[in-house]
């Protein structure tokens, strides 16, 4: 099986350029874009297909990316910036037209123990 990583962003818990901050490093972000320009932490596994976190810029990165399906998602922990883009599973799996709202398929969703307890509230349509 061949694999290959793709970088979707590379970023701390702080994207940048941060909203509304005009210091030297996101005014030259802004003006020059990537690589000065990151956003959040996430990678992708293309072969086995894995996506590793959900950076609330993750609809963002996926679409300027090269993956074209996701089999399943891994967290590596539960901060925000790994975690505050896992809406995105409502997009990829919704069948919106109907109503009352019906996922068309699920992606499971791998977490470490720990985080599973941790986040036993987490509960989004499309998710497994």
């Amino acid at each position: 099986m061949s694999m290959r990583v793709e970088f979707l962003g590379t970023a701390g818990a702080m994207p940048t350029p941060r909203p509304l901050c005009d210091c030297a490093v996101c005014v030259q972000a802004r003006q020059l874009g990537v690589p000065y320009a990151r956003s959040g932490p996430s990678l992708f596994v293309h072969g086995p297909n894995v996506l590793i976190d959900t950076p609330g810029e993750i609809p963002v990165q996926l679409n300027r990316s090269a993956v074209t399906e996701i089999a399943a998602c891994f967290y590596s922990h539960w901060h925000p910036d790994d975690t505050m883009g896992r809406h995105v599973f409502s997009l990829l799996n919704a069948d919106f037209p109907v109503w009352p709202y019906q996922p068309r398929r699920t992606t499971p969703l791998y977490l470490p123990e720990q985080l599973r307890r941790a986040a036993a509230d987490f509960s989004v349509s499309g998710i497994t």
